[in-house]
């Protein structure tokens, strides 16, 4: 059965069910929109127009949306805006399969902002670029890059390659084909086949394949 119905029922409706779900997440969950279906048989919003999706710290908006409210699973398209604790993305096109795995495509830009504290003083802003990133949230922010990309700070420096793989919570990343690494910071450059940085060891870069490095920035 098929029911056109207004948001504030459909939150009401979110809430009661996310209260029973599994004990590991049961914040509650919302979803407002212009126009909200709901399918009881299969659990599946279908939402219109002004789209917004929320379930715990993390909150979503688009234009169009599909979400299970049984899986959590969730299908956003255009404009997308997903916030997460100190993570913001932008994209065309999202989903998240409810168990911790979000998927981006079109125009995909991450950026964490970080507090300041006793390595960052000021502060910092991590932004990562592609046309499509995974992005682990659980598993100390695992961010994967896969058809060339970008990840920056504004403390640290640029790191560019064909295939980007970072762990953002360790300040580890790694680059294969084309790996270019450069920070003014740090007085490091170097670029190769294949570079493994690691920013929370003194900001050591490991390049292998052929390579180079200046002597200076």
């Amino acid at each position: 059965m098929i029911k056109k119905i207004c948001a504030a029922g459909l939150a009401v409706m979110l809430m009661s069910s996310a209260a029973m779900a599994a004990d590991k997440d049961n914040l509650p969950s919302e979803v407002n929109a212009d126009a909200i279906e709901y399918d009881m048989n299969t659990g599946v919003v279908a939402a219109e127009g002004n789209v917004l999706l929320k379930h715990g710290t993390t909150k979503a908006t688009g234009l169009h949306a599909l979400y299970n409210v049984n899986t959590q699973e969730a299908h956003l398209i255009g404009n997308v805006i997903v916030v997460d604790e100190d993570m913001r993305i932008t994209c065309g096109a999202l989903m998240s399969n409810g168990q911790g795995h979000m998927i981006a495509d079109e125009n995909v830009i991450a950026t964490q902002t970080v507090a300041p504290g006793e390595k960052y003083p000021d502060g910092d802003v991590r932004t990562f670029r592609g046309e499509h990133i995974d992005f682990f949230p659980d598993d100390r922010k695992h961010v994967i890059i896969p058809n060339g990309g970008i990840a920056k700070s504004d403390v640290e420096g640029t790191f560019t390659a064909d295939n980007l793989e970072g762990w953002i919570d360790d300040e580890r990343y790694i680059g294969s084909g084309n790996a270019h690494l450069i920070s003014e910071t740090l007085k490091l450059e170097g670029a190769g086949e294949k570079c493994d940085y690691k920013g929370n060891q003194r900001g050591e870069g490991f390049l292998r394949g052929d390579s180079w490095t200046p002597t200076d920035i």
